[in-house]
């Protein structure tokens, strides 16, 4: 499922005495569960509801890690997600591919695959704003949009741009690693060139 349009937030920022430039993000659409209220715990729902359940947050949520699936259903319970909890729903998870889920390493997504696009996660709850949660192609999609719009950006400069871009508002040491990280490996990739000490999308 595509996220609306009319979700679009702005994420403003200077370069060299330049006007403001404009660069579109999306509110991150947070998954409504669904399920009967007679079952109480989650050891009692049937697992056919749970993989439907699944299949729901997926559509919302695509890319999302795994642990934000399990972490959903579990505080429709108002439960914690416990190790056995945890584990317990792993049975109901695609390990691989299947027809409504795609997977790629600890993120499900949404079948037919969708065009990634970069999402504003400043309103999340702290224990599921984290840069691990963040898809490896959201990220990249994020690098991409940030270097465009500055037609050319120190590294320095944008991991910070790319983490506002997110949602994070502050820089901490792991995403500062997560973001550098995805830009070496985009220099690697031929993603991205240096050009006068500033990094430029290749093509």
């Amino acid at each position: 499922r595509k996220p609306s349009p009319k979700a679009a937030t702005a994420v403003q920022r200077i370069t060299r005495g330049e006007p403001p430039v404009e660069v579109l993000s999306t509110d991150y659409e947070v998954a409504t569960v669904s399920l009967p209220r007679r079952y109480l715990y989650i050891d009692s729902v049937p697992g056919q509801l749970l993989r439907r359940a699944i299949i729901s947050i997926v559509r919302v949520e695509s890319p999302v890690h795994i642990d934000i699936v399990k972490r959903r259903i579990a505080e429709y319970f108002g439960e914690w997600l416990t190790k056995r909890l945890s584990e317990h729903l792993d049975d109901f998870i695609p390990a691989t591919n299947s027809t409504a889920i795609g997977r790629r390493g600890e993120f499900l997504w949404s079948r037919p695959l969708h065009q990634v696009v970069v999402r504003d996660r400043s309103d999340l709850p702290s224990n599921i704003k984290k840069i691990e949660y963040v898809a490896p192609q959201e990220l990249k999609k994020a690098i991409e949009v940030v270097v465009r719009q500055a037609h050319g950006i120190e590294s320095d400069e944008a991991i910070v741009e790319t983490a506002r871009l997110l949602g994070f508002r502050r820089v901490t040491d792991g995403i500062e690693a997560r973001i550098g990280k995805m830009l070496s490996e985009m220099v690697n990739d031929g993603d991205l060139v240096w050009r006068n000490g500033h990094l430029v999308l290749a093509n």
